[in-house]
Order: structure tokens, then C-alpha cells, then sequence
């Protein structure tokens, strides 16, 4: 293609609308080096709101970590492009790994779905438009979410014919974002949930699809935002609830409409899971062939966690599907990780000492006049402790509070005045000596 970013070369479309292309990438110098690449449109970012929350919104995605979604590394400007720089790993279809998935399977892989948006929604980093094509699924059969926080930077923009062409884009997005309204995330969230659960359950022959799972589609999706889940912890509350569910028949049923000004009026449309008269042989093709493709990705995938294995035992991995216990152990393990990190990143007692950094500086500017060789060994060090401090928080899935946050400030910024000292001291020394 000619566009290279960071060193890495695009390579393969994977993904793309007319908002934003998704490409593979590999280094042009480390060649066992590749990543996922998403660049945006360049006509659309010539609109200063667009560049404006576009900015604003790079610190928020760029620092999101978790399980279930696809990871960004880095997010640049460079050669005229903006892009967002992915982790790059073996994925497979979703919609080829629902289509042979039983009940149960859906409703872990859903849980685990809402688990993740639920991390970003805590963040302020919201989805908008969650469908299929957003989502991948990994060698463990884990779902990894794509395209995170981009329809929300677009919709954010108060020009109508910028939303407008946002919304043909994202088709489980809420109605209400095609009016003139703020961005009111996690409402329009629970929709695009609702909508995606009505994706995965709409198996029609299954007898598992329970009253009150219809209920919760039917409340999540809901033209009236009044009507639905406050936000997806709600929605997950229920999902896990649902055989219990007392589920109310007052709720209005409205089913979800967009009006699109541009559309002539026509024939009367088919419901979305509706199987077109005459399709179905074409339905059996392709059905068949993706689950060719399905049980190959899913062999790969055993063999290479089995080869895993073989070499350690003692943590051999679970793929999705295998023995039902050792399915629930690791779910178990999971639970257990996330319980320790939302604990550590809520409990005000968990505090990173940052005073050091701050001691460090005022003894780096102290020296910087007497010593100067020692205020500029003072200052790296408070630097390093600076450093380490950040990397504790990073490991326990939390963000500094004020107080931590002001004390390293001011103490990185006493720091840099301590190594200007020193150097001028250094400096004027060096100049004595030859003169």
C-alpha cells in the first residue's frame, strides 16, 4: 500500500467502513513484528470537532486493558493519518463460532462480553454500536472486542450529516442518537447489547430461550431509553437472573426505528432473523461452510494448546468447549482476577506512596547548589521511583487518586528543576577549570 506508520507496513484489509479501515501490519525491519492498524478517514478528520475528540479521547483508549478486548498500544499521528496501533493475534469469526455454539456456550460468551464493555463503560469508554463484525473470537474461544470508543468520538460531533453517516454505519446503534441530542453513553450502550443478545439467541428452535431472556431483549432494546437498563451492570444482573426473572408484561413493547430521510419508500422489509423464501439451500451452503471453517480454527486451536500442555503440565489451558469442569475452574480463576482488581482499584486503603518522589526532588534541587554530581544522582533516582509507582498502579488495574497524583507531580517537576540546577552547576565548574 505505501503507507507505513511506526515502522509497520500496512498490508491486508481486515475491516472497513467509510468512517475507518482496519489493516494488518507488519515491521519493515523486525519482520516477526505485526500489529492490527486502524486508520481513520481523512476526509472526515479534515472537521476540527472530529480531531478535537479524536485527541481527547487517545489517553482513555490507549490505556485500556482487559481480557476480553483487543488491546491498543498506541494511538499516533503521523504522515497525515491518525491510527490506532492493535495488538495483532489469531482471531476468528464470531458469528462462525456462535452459529455453532449451544446455548450454554452463548451464554458464557456473552456474559463475558458485557463483563468487558462493563470495564470500558467504568472508564468512560463506550462502544455505542457492539454487532458482530466488532467482535472476534480468540484460541482460548474468549471474545475479543474490536473498534471500541470510535463511533462515540464520531457521535460526539454536533453536525447532523456527520451523525447521520455515522449512524448508516452502526447499525445497532440507539434511535435515539439519530436526533440532534447529546451522546447519552450508557443507554445507548444497553441498546446496542440488547441488540447483539437478540443476534446471538434468536435460535429459533431451541427451547432454551427462556421468557425472561425475551423480556430482558425486549427492555434492552427499547426505543424509549426511559424504558431500559440503567447501564450493562444492570442488563448482566438480569442475564445471570433470567430463569428467575419476574418478568413484567407492562413494559411497552416498541420495537426499535430509525427514520432515514434518505430512503424512498418501498416494499415492506423482513424481520432481521427472518429466512428469505427460496434462500434456504443458499442458508445450508453457508452454513455448512462456515462450520468447515469453524472446526478447522477449532482444531488448530486444541492442537496448539495441547502442545502447550505437553510441554507444562501442570498449566494446561482450556479452550472453549472441552470438559465442562475445567470450563467452570477457569471461569472460576477469571472471576477470582477481576474480584482482586476491581477490589484493589476501589479500596481507598491501597495507597502508592508517592512522597518519595517528591523527598527526592526537594533533595535533588538542595544538592544541585552544594553538590551537583549528587543533586543529579537524587533526581534520577526520584525518576525511577516515579516510574515504579506508575507501573504498581498499572499492575493493580487502578488509577492514582489526587493526592497520589499531585504529590508525584510536583515532586517529577522538582526533579527536572533539580537536573537543570545540577547541569548549570556542572557547566560553570567545567568552564572554571578551563579558564
Amino acid at each position: 500500500m505505501g503507507i507505513v506508520i511506526r515502522g509497520y507496513d500496512l498490508k491486508e484489509k481486515v475491516f472497513s467502513n467509510s468512517l475507518f479501515n482496519v489493516y494488518s501490519a507488519s515491521h519493515s525491519v523486525l519482520t516477526d513484528q505485526t500489529l492490527r492498524i486502524t486508520l481513520l478517514n481523512s476526509e472526515i478528520l479534515e472537521k476540527s470537532e472530529v480531531r478535537s475528540e479524536f485527541n481527547s479521547s487517545a489517553f482513555r483508549l490507549s490505556f485500556a486493558e482487559h481480557p476480553y478486548i483487543i488491546k491498543n498500544n498506541d494511538i499516533v499521528e503521523e504522515n497525515g493519518f491518525y491510527a490506532i496501533l492493535s495488538e495483532n493475534i489469531e482471531l476468528g469469526l464470531f458469528s462462525h463460532t456462535i452459529s455453532m455454539s449451544q446455548f450454554e456456550d452463548k451464554r458464557i460468551m456473552f456474559e463475558k462480553i458485557l463483563e468487558s464493555l462493563i470495564y470500558l463503560n467504568d472508564r468512560k469508554i463506550f462502544h455505542a454500536s457492539l454487532t458482530p463484525d466488532n467482535i472476534y473470537v480468540d484460541q482460548e474461544g474468549n471474545p475479543r472486542i474490536a473498534n471500541y470508543g470510535l463511533a462515540e468520538i464520531f457521535l460526539k460531533v454536533r453536525e447532523p450529516e456527520l451523525r447521520e453517516l455515522v449512524l448508516k454505519n452502526f447499525n445497532y446503534s440507539a434511535p435515539e442518537l439519530s436526533a440532534s441530542q447529546p451522546f447519552a453513553g450508557e443507554k445507548a450502550e444497553v441498546f446496542s447489547c440488547g441488540m447483539l443478545m437478540k443476534y446471538i439467541f434468536s435460535d429459533k428452535v431451541s427451547d432454551k430461550i427462556t421468557a425472561g431472556i425475551q423480556y430482558i431483549i425486549r427492555k434492552s432494546t427499547n426505543s424509549d431509553p426511559l424504558n431500559r437498563h440503567r447501564n450493562v451492570k444492570e442488563l448482566l444482573t438480569d442475564f445471570k437472573n433470567c430463569e428467575n426473572l419476574a418478568v413484567k408484561e407492562d413494559i411497552p413493547v416498541q420495537e426499535p426505528k430509525r427514520i432515514d430521510k434518505t430512503e424512498e419508500p418501498g416494499p415492506a422489509k423482513r424481520p432481521v432473523f427472518e429466512i428469505p423464501v427460496g434462500k434456504e439451500n443458499q442458508n445450508k451452503q453457508a452454513s455448512a461452510q462456515a462450520h468447515a471453517t469453524y472446526t478447522e480454527f477449532k482444531a488448530k486451536a486444541e492442537a496448539h494448546y495441547n502442545k502447550s500442555s505437553e510441554k507444562n503440565p501442570a498449566q494446561k489451558p482450556y479452550v472453549n468447549g472441552n470438559n465442562q469442569g475445567q470450563q467452570a475452574d477457569y471461569n472460576k480463576t477469571r472471576e477470582a482476577i477481576r474480584q482482586n482488581a476491581a477490589m484493589n482499584a476501589n479500596n481507598p486503603d491501597v495507597i502508592i506512596k508517592t512522597g518519595d518522589v517528591l523527598v527526592f526532588g526537594v533533595l535533588s534541587i538542595f544538592f544541585g547548589f552544594i553538590l551537583s554530581v549528587g543533586g543529579f544522582i537524587l533526581a534520577i533516582i526520584g525518576f525511577s521511583r516515579a516510574a515504579k509507582n506508575k507501573k504498581k498502579v498499572a499492575s493493580m488495574r487502578r488509577n492514582f487518586v489526587q493526592s497520589e497524583s499531585n504529590t508525584q507531580s510536583i515532586g517529577i517537576v522538582l526533579c527536572i528543576i533539580g537536573i537543570i540546577i545540577s547541569g548549570i552547576r556542572m557547566l560553570i565548574f567545567l568552564a572554571s577549570m578551563f579558564n
